[in-house]
């Protein structure tokens, strides 16, 4: 019996992370030799306006002596022109994942994307967590808060399952 409900608990998570084609990818930069995992599409922008959107990735980069670095992922857009970005510098993107709290600043900052260090344990809580929230600072000072719901939660499990064990 033991035996059968192992079976039935594997099989229930690799159905989860079995529809994750596309959202979760691990690529090589030909010009730095690092390997690139990152899931996309992690959609935060429900409840904003249609014409905005804005999307919270994770992203490991490993380079060619096998070291990884760790970031959050943060894009966002608006057609009506609307500042969705963060506000640099300074802490910009803040997370609760259960009963932790984290902030972080923008390191790199490529037209309306940014990337956020972070480190492996900061990215297993986070992937982790039953309960995720998270506020933006915007560039106009408001900040943009989303609480997590299942999706965006199985997509950073699914790529903790994958690449942080």
């Amino acid at each position: 019996m033991k035996n059968i409900l192992c079976i039935i608990a594997t099989t229930a998570l690799l159905c989860g992370c079995a529809g994750m084609n596309g959202q979760i990818s691990s690529t090589k930069d030909r010009f730095t030799g690092k390997t690139i995992n990152q899931t996309s599409r992690n959609d935060l922008s429900m409840g904003l306006a249609d014409s905005s959107a804005m999307t919270l990735n994770m992203r490991q980069e490993i380079d060619e002596q096998g070291r990884s670095q760790y970031f959050l992922v943060l894009s966002s857009f608006s057609l009506e022109g609307t500042a969705l970005i963060p506000n640099p510098p300074g802490d910009s993107l803040f997370i609760i994942a259960d009963s932790n709290r984290f902030s972080f600043a923008s390191s790199v900052h490529q037209g309306d994307t940014f990337l956020f260090s972070a480190n492996k344990d900061q990215l297993l809580s986070i992937a982790y967590a039953t309960n995720v929230e998270v506020r933006v600072v915007q560039i106009s000072g408001l900040p943009f808060e989303k609480k997590f719901n299942s999706n965006n939660r199985n997509i950073f499990k699914c790529f903790a399952d994958k690449f942080l064990q």
